[in-house]
């Protein structure tokens, strides 16, 4: 056998073994997107209408509202935390000599974009006075927030 035959040999068992785990790939994704469709859970999304920020203040008045709430706290998933620094500096200070202090984070945030969701098992998403329940502390927690907001009841 010479050089080239051997390359060739090669590049057919390194694509048989290529195939071999495409479509390895293939059978364990088709698995898991079946579980997925199986448990997919009921949302009440919290979703902005305007563009604005998103203060570091008011998401923890959120969630000091929301933790009084003993039913909802485990299924509330916050999707939008803030992450831009907002300098300030103090009071009777001159201009120049600098930038000043980190006073709060805040984040950007579109139109349609979700802050928040909660995520309901098929037996709660029955209870149609748990839902109710869940969005009406939704909307009162959605106060703290300058930016108006609107609820979706988005079942799968």
């Amino acid at each position: 056998m010479d050089l080239k035959s051997l390359q060739k040999l090669k590049t057919k068992i390194l694509l048989k073994k290529f195939i071999l785990k495409h479509k390895l790939k293939k059978k364990t994704t088709i698995k898991k997107l079946n579980l997925v469709q199986k448990n997919k859970p009921n949302l009440i999304l919290l979703q902005s209408v305007q563009n604005g920020y998103l203060f570091d203040y008011e998401l923890i008045a959120f969630f000091k509202y929301i933790i009084k709430k003993k039913n909802i706290k485990k299924r509330l998933y916050v999707k939008c935390y803030p992450f831009l620094p907002i300098t300030k500096k103090p009071a009777e200070v001159r201009m120049g000599k600098g930038k000043g202090k980190i006073d709060s984070y805040c984040k950007p945030i579109a139109t349609g974009s979700v802050l928040a969701e909660i995520r309901l098992t098929k037996k709660l998403a029955k209870k149609k006075s748990y839902c109710l329940n869940c969005a009406k502390i939704l909307t009162q927690a959605a106060k703290k927030f300058k930016l108006k907001t609107k609820i979706i009841n988005h079942d799968f």
